[in-house]
């Protein structure tokens, strides 16, 4: 056991209480400590010990600055003291008190402990920290945050789509690599950047107000605001433009091919296309432009492109609802990713596309229904060939922003939709084959 060399420390090596540093070798430094410390016909030995306690910060490179010193003088003794006591109860015999009086007050005071500079330095800074903690405590308790639903995985996937906690943190980790460049030009600080892609993908997932998730975060609309248009953008940016850069090649496919496809192992990619909701717009153009008659809503329309193991490989941007999935696909520049000897999959929506594809692309289109027989539409392998992207749009459209677009979001409702398709390959692929005719 060693106790710690300071006068009056009592602390020691097996308390643990506190780290304990060891004297400088270098001898200007460690005659600095010698002088700072102060202990009186005593040098510190090579097993001699300081503890953090009297360190700025606990920390070692602040040099020993924090003591608590008596300021007695050595020529002081208890008889000053005394004289003070008895002179709070005079005797009879006593004279009246006098200007003596005050210079034994002087000298008791100067008796009294006193401390340093250093220390109080130190005390105020660990009173800042204090305070501060306290309130990052307080604005903790009172505010939605990943730390409370990270140990649930239920409630991760609830609220962001993401099916667990591990699998939200490597996407946050992906994240992290990426600069962000602030909407609104000013950075947000009262929320950690961790909590600004959770309030994210709570938009996209439930779409709910701006209001409610400033509410949620103890923040205002305006913190809500700029953090959602930062992270939108620079989720696409990783998720979608970095990741689905290109549609796989035919081999990639086949690494993953299910059993249905081997009937079409040259398949590429198969498409759909998918309508999305939005409020109606305050612009009579785009009210128009927008307007599904049939539907009696205002649409965009968003052509889907998958693997054959249902990885969305493919999203267009969004064109007004009543446009054909012909001129969708001629516009969209999908056909130019298309190579020889590569076939697209399609339904009957998509028979006009012939004359538009790339020599020596095929389309393969399954079957309409009532050209089959109740027993063909359960034999046959070829409508089996829609079920990936079946599926996969079924998954974007668990995204609630999907439902309907507000008026706020209608400049971002490609990359709105492009994000949404782009979070779906987080979730599990479909691989087994058992789960095609589920």
């Amino acid at each position: 056991m060693v106790m710690c060399f300071a006068p009056s420390c009592k602390h020691d090596s097996e308390q643990k209480m506190c780290k304990f540093f060891v004297f400088p070798a270098e001898l200007s430094e460690r005659q600095k400590w010698i002088n700072l410390i102060r202990r009186e016909n005593e040098e510190p030995s090579q097993d001699s010990l300081v503890c953090s306690c009297h360190f700025v910060d606990q920390d070692r490179k602040n040099r020993p600055t924090i003591f608590e010193r008596s300021s007695l003088d050595e020529g002081t003794t208890s008889s000053s003291i005394d004289i003070v006591d008895e002179r709070a109860k005079p005797s009879r015999n006593s004279p009246e008190p006098g200007p003596p009086t005050s210079m034994h007050t002087e000298e008791v005071a100067g008796c009294l402990p006193e401390k340093s500079n250093a220390s109080v330095d130190a005390e105020n800074h660990f009173l800042k920290e204090v305070n501060q903690l306290t309130g990052k405590l307080k604005n903790l308790s009172c505010r939605f945050s990943f730390e409370q639903i990270k140990n649930n995985d239920a409630h991760v996937e609830m609220y962001t789509g993401i099916t667990s906690s591990a699998l939200y943190l490597v996407v946050f980790d992906l994240m992290n690599s990426f600069e962000l460049n602030y909407y609104e030009k000013w950075q947000v600080t009262s929320l950690p950047k961790i909590d600004q892609m959770l309030m994210t993908l709570m938009k996209l997932r439930l779409n709910l107000p701006h209001e409610d998730l400033a509410i949620r975060f103890n923040c205002s609309t305006a913190t809500v605001t700029n953090t959602l248009m930062t992270w939108i953008y620079a989720l696409h940016e990783v998720l979608f433009k970095h990741l689905m850069d290109k549609i796989p090649s035919r081999a990639k496919n086949q690494i993953s091919l299910p059993t249905v496809f081997l009937s079409c192992r040259n398949c590429r990619i198969i498409l759909d296309c998918i309508e999305v909701h939005t409020e109606t717009p305050t612009s009579s153009q785009q009210q128009q432009l927008t307007d599904s008659s049939f539907k009696d809503c205002n649409t965009w329309k968003v052509l889907v492109g998958v693997a054959p193991n249902g990885v969305v490989t493919y999203v267009s941007s969004a064109y007004a609802g009543p446009a054909s999935n012909r001129g969708i696909v001629e516009h969209c520049g999908i056909l130019d990713q298309m190579g020889y000897g590569d076939v697209i999959v399609a339904d009957k929506d998509f028979l006009l596309l012939k004359d538009l594809l790339p020599k020596g692309v095929d389309l393969h289109i399954p079957p309409f229904r009532m050209q089959l027989t109740e027993a063909q539409v359960y034999e046959t392998e070829i409508p089996k060939l829609m079920i990936p992207v079946e599926r996969a749009i079924r998954r974007i459209k668990c995204y609630n922003i999907l439902q309907q677009i507000p008026n706020f979001y209608l400049p971002q409702t490609s990359v709105i939709v492009q994000l949404c398709a782009a979070l779906t390959n987080f979730l599990p692929l479909i691989i087994d084959d058992e789960q095609y005719y589920l």
